[in-house]
């Protein structure tokens, strides 16, 4: 039995190709005196990744002492090293496998994460890049959705659990606490119904999504996808800087959903 009182869960999905994504490792090896905190990625050579503190890291402490993390830092490693991944995997890709659970990435994901809850409140957050480009209008998503940032809102009829709700509520609190330079409003959510998010993208019955799965887990508090472009967010470039200060944004935007909803006091 841990101290924590909160689980949280990343998930860093990739739905589309790139050059830069194949040269990432599929795991991650943290010696057990690491003093905590954020990471930087220093280097990547081959399957080797050389990470060293972030010592600027002040947002992290209150998770850090609250919460035990659940990180899976690439799903489909070899399915993007191939060019056999996303949205063009047959039967389906690893995002819609959530039930058949025919990858044994999925396969492990959803064996582990049950055990490792211990009976806690879990934040569920799946983190996902769109297409490489077109569309950096968040109110306009039909003209595309793949250059702002957004969550991937939940079909109200099967929501037993609030999480339309819950995803607005959290939301609004990235909206007014963000700091970074990444644009994002509340109404840039893709609410089910609207461009590619209906029905017809998950096709049968038989196919589920990470998001939708986590609503499922005891306790979940929270669960939804995240979309964040490759490169152009809005018209500000996405690099390093604005990434952690994407990061930094929702830390502290987690926070306090978590305190809103006296999920910890």
């Amino acid at each position: 039995m841990n101290h924590f009182l909160i689980k949280i869960f990343f998930l860093i999905g990739i739905s589309f190709g790139c050059s830069m994504c194949q040269r990432k490792s599929s795991s991650l090896q943290i010696d057990a005196d690491f003093p905590g905190g954020n990471i930087i990625v220093v280097d990547i050579n081959g399957d080797s990744i050389w990470l060293r503190q972030d010592l600027r890291d002040t947002e992290g402490q209150w998770l850090r002492d609250h919460g035990d993390f659940f990180i899976v830092p690439f799903v489909d490693k070899d399915g993007v090293e191939d060019g056999d991944q996303g949205k063009n995997r047959r039967p389906h890709d690893h995002n819609r496998d959530y039930k058949l659970r025919i990858y044994p990435e999925i396969s492990a994901i959803t064996e582990q994460v049950p055990q490792w809850l211990d009976d806690k409140p879990v934040f569920f957050l799946d983190m996902h890049c769109p297409w490489l480009r077109g569309g950096s209008d968040g109110n306009a998503p039909e003209k595309g959705t793949n250059e702002y940032l957004y969550f991937v809102g939940r079909d109200p009829v099967t929501d037993t659990g609030n999480f339309v709700e819950k995803l607005h509520e959290f939301g609004t609190i990235l909206e007014t606490t963000k700091k970074g330079s990444i644009p994002y409003q509340e109404s840039f959510n893709l609410l089910y119904g609207k461009s590619w998010n209906t029905a017809a993208n998950i096709k049968t019955p038989d196919l589920m999504s990470s998001s939708v799965w986590g609503s499922t887990l005891p306790n979940a508090v929270f669960s939804s996808t995240i979309e964040i472009p490759f490169a152009n967010a809005s018209g500000v470039v996405v690099d390093a800087q604005s990434a952690r200060e994407l990061g930094h944004d929702l830390a502290n935007a987690i926070r306090v959903y978590l305190e809103n909803f006296k999920v910890i006091d």
